[in-house]
């Protein structure tokens, strides 16, 4: 489990200088979790924040002014602690995100 957090956490470190949003879509018994990565200046990875979406809930769990990687690592380590409590959660990117998005919506 180690090694998949080390890969995971080296992705998103890599991955954040492209300053894309990445968020974690976790799922157990037909329910939907989202941890997203939000970044608020184009082109830098701080300040960013995690949101923390479920149901009819949405909130701010962690944020960052100045810390590189923060944001990312506090997004794994709950997108983990998720597994950990017997959701399924898969990393995305904006794009399948948005995707993603668009195809729930059109099924409701």
């Amino acid at each position: 489990m180690k090694l998949i957090y080390v890969l995971v956490f080296g992705s998103l470190v890599l991955s954040a200088s492209a300053n894309a949003n990445r968020s974690y879509v976790c799922s157990n018994a037909g329910q939907t979790r989202e941890i997203h990565i939000v970044y608020d200046e184009p082109g830098k990875e701080v300040p960013c924040s995690v949101l923390y979406k479920k149901a009819d809930d949405e909130r701010v769990l962690w944020s960052a002014q100045q810390q590189l990687g923060y944001c990312e690592s506090k997004a794994a380590e709950f997108a983990e602690k998720q597994e950990s409590w017997g959701w399924s959660c898969v990393e995305m990117e904006a794009a399948e995100e948005q995707a993603a998005s668009e195809e729930a919506a059109s099924e409701e």
